[in-house]
């Protein structure tokens, strides 16, 4: 269901115990001029980087949802449940992307169902329905093959192998045949509930002491063993995306379905990997405004308008004083004699006899 093409069940190195007697440890590749290499030192030189970031994601990011791959129930039409793209780690630091959206037609699954299955799936209250999660989980896509030579204890003319192998998944609907289903559990303690900071500080730090390989616990010789939320003989890797309850009655032998009811898809159930940036959001550190929003430009300030009646500003000037005008010069009454402040001296009397 939801495979890729040319898959094939490919022994994954990074599924060996890493506490066996003999685990798998990744070496780097050396070079050095004359030496012969074959496809086993490739092997150990692809194995090497793959290892480290698989356990560098798995240590610092953890299992579980990074983006994307939400569930999705539409009724419309032929009823699907749709997962939609995104990025997950798988619990072995395995990157796991769905890049397109992947569509399980419900009808046909239900009826592709034996009446054990879907009897054993049917709950009641609080679900009142068939319980189903949904999972993804990691496989390798063979491409590209190429002739090769023939290995084993045989001879052929038509030996094949492939030249590429591609990271792909599959997306699987899976009944849940237990009484109460559990769900995946929390890696890490709840702090949020410590009110005393020093005792949440010496509760986390307890959980790093203790983190050391908490995702091989329970290893055997074929890899790992089931989480809680995996069912019997389901793939002991497989990321928890979404809990699915499809409304049904159990009158009869089989189960059906109740027409016109709607199917509930729980998408905050499943484990989450926070990024940083996810964290600085939570944490109140990043502004609200989006950063590719362009900021506007504050618009220029109008001056107020002066209030010539107010005496307490001390920018309106004083009025001016108003010059008196100037007098006017008066007429001359004598035009010989221009001056009238300067009369005339009189004209000297006659010698007495």
């Amino acid at each position: 269901m939801n495979t890729p093409a040319n898959r094939r069940e490919y022994s994954d190195p990074l599924l060996a115990n890493p506490q066996s007697a003999n685990p798998v440890t990744p070496d780097r590749l050396f070079y050095a001029a004359g030496i012969l290499l074959d496809a086993e030192d490739f092997r150990a030189e692809q194995l090497y980087h793959r290892s480290r970031l698989a356990r560098t994601l798995a240590y610092l990011h953890g299992s579980g949802t990074v983006a994307g791959l939400s569930v999705v129930w539409e009724p419309e039409g032929e009823e699907e449940l749709v997962v939609e793209p995104g990025l997950a780690i798988d619990r072995l630091g395995r990157l796991i992307e769905v890049p397109r959206r992947v569509c399980i037609r419900l009808n046909r699954w239900f009826e592709d169902q034996t009446d054990d299955t879907l009897t054993q799936g049917l709950k009641g209250p609080p679900y009142n329905g068939i319980v189903v999660d949904v999972f993804v989980h990691f496989v390798t896509c063979e491409r590209g093959k190429t002739p090769a030579l023939a290995a084993g204890p045989f001879d052929a003319l038509d030996a094949v192998q492939p030249s590429r192998l591609r990271d792909g998944y599959e997306v699987k609907l899976v009944s849940r045949p237990e009484a109460g289903p559990p769900l995946p559990v929390r890696p890490w303690p709840d702090l949020g509930a410590i009110a005393s900071l020093s005792d949440r500080r010496q509760t986390l730090h307890e959980g790093i002491l203790n983190g050391w390989q908490r995702e091989t616990v329970g290893w055997d010789d074929n890899g790992p063993v089931g989480l809680p939320e995996h069912v019997a003989n389901q793939n002991p890797t497989a990321v928890f995306l979404a809990r699915v309850v499809i409304p049904a009655t159990g009158e009869g032998d089989r189960p059906e379905r109740i027409p016109d009811a709607e199917v509930t898809v729980d998408n905050l159930s499943r484990n989450f990997v926070y990024t940083a940036g996810a964290l600085a959001s939570w944490l109140g550190t990043v502004l609200p405004r989006d950063v590719t929003e362009e900021p506007e430009e504050p618009e220029p300030e109008e001056p107020e308008p002066e209030d010539p009646e107010d005496p307490e500003d001390p920018e309106d000037p004083e009025p001016e004083e108003p010059e008196p005008p100037e007098d006017p010069e008066p007429e001359d009454p004598d035009p010989e004699n221009p001056d009238p402040e300067e009369p005339e001296p009189p004209a000297p009397e006659p010698p007495e006899t």
